[in-house]
C-alpha cells in the first residue's frame, strides 16, 4: 500500500482562488457571483472542468482567450445533470432485472 502524500501549499481564501484565477486569464465580471459557487462547490471540484479550458502546455495553468467563469460553470451543471441521470437509469436497470 503507498504511503499518504502530503501537501505543502497553503489552503487559500475564496477571494485569492477568484484572484487566481483571473490571473490566469479566465474572465470573472461578478466575483461574487463566483464566490457563491466556489463556496458551496469549491474551488478543487470545479478545477476539473477547468482544464477543457486552459492553453494545452500551460504549466502555470492560463486560461484560453475569451473564457469566463460561467463557461466551467456551465460545464460544471451540464455535468452533473448527465451523471445524475446516468445514476438513475443504471439503478432503475437494477431494479427492473430483479423483477
Amino acid at each position: 500500500m503507498s504511503e499518504l502524500q502530503s501537501y505543502d501549499k497553503p489552503a487559500i481564501t475564496i477571494d485569492e482562488q477568484i484572484i487566481l484565477l483571473i490571473k490566469r486569464g479566465l474572465s470573472v465580471p461578478d466575483k461574487a457571483r463566483a464566490a457563491h459557487y466556489l463556496r458551496y462547490i469549491s474551488y478543487y471540484r470545479l478545477s476539473i472542468y477547468t482544464r477543457t479550458f486552459q492553453v494545452t502546455g500551460s504549466e502555470d495553468h492560463q486560461f484560453q482567450d475569451n473564457v469566463a467563469f460561467d463557461d466551467i460553470l456551465n460545464l460544471y451543471t451540464f455535468d452533473t445533470k448527465h451523471r445524475h441521470v446516468a445514476v438513475f437509469l443504471i439503478e432503475f436497470w437494477i431494479f427492473l432485472s430483479k423483477i
